[in-house]
């Protein structure tokens, strides 16, 4: 603490200056005519395994929390995979669309907050074609993805989310030629890998 006397010829009381200390920014509380917290959220990141090969994705979310350690998170997001040759002839780009839905568990921390989310994802693959006699395609695709998180609040209504997902397909789609002549006939073919995983980065805007 800082003291500061003041003379004026008498006896005068001392005058007391505390300096501050500097406080951690406080995650956004609920007020108290409502127990919900609203968040929006965008993310993006590295596609490993979730379509074949690596792609890159992005996200937007809007997530609903209820006494600082459950949330539960609504997603559309979607991403790009590049060319992939079929063989010498027939490439073909791949692309992934579609939402989820996750029920997070979280630890209520003031700063550093972690948390596992759990949910199932449903989209569809886009396949476009450049080959003479190939038409695009779209399939569906489904998953449940297991994402251990880390959201790190920056301000008060301001945060960075790092996450690691782990994502399963339970509907998978495989790309292969096809000749009408020959029936039952499948020619050299792309499938969705059994497992894949998403490293992402983003923030996060308290609303509520």
């Amino acid at each position: 603490p800082i003291t500061i006397a003041i003379s004026t010829g008498g006896a005068a009381p001392a005058l007391a200056r505390r300096a501050r200390r500097a406080e951690a920014p406080q995650p956004p509380q609920p007020s108290r005519g409502s127990k919900v917290a609203v968040t929006l959220g965008l993310r993006g990141g590295a596609w490993l395994g979730v379509l074949p090969g690596i792609a890159g994705g992005g996200a937007g979310q809007l997530e609903l929390g209820w006494r600082g350690w459950i949330d539960l998170r609504l997603a559309m997001f979607g991403g790009y995979g590049g060319r992939r040759a079929l063989d010498d002839e027939a490439r073909v780009a791949l692309g992934l669309v579609g939402g989820r839905i996750d029920v997070c568990a979280a630890l209520a921390r003031t700063r550093v907050r972690p948390r596992l989310c759990f949910g199932p994802a449903a989209g569809a693959l886009q396949i476009g074609a450049k080959a003479p006699g190939v038409r695009d395609a779209i399939g569906p695709w489904a998953a449940l993805v297991l994402a251990p998180e880390l959201r790190i609040w920056a301000g008060r209504r301001f945060a960075l989310d790092v996450s690691a997902e782990l994502v399963v397909p339970v509907v998978r789609t495989v790309l292969a030629e096809r000749d009408p002549s020959k029936v039952g006939m499948i020619g050299d073919s792309i499938a969705v890998p059994p497992v894949g995983a998403v490293i992402g980065l983003g923030a996060a805007f308290s609303i509520r």
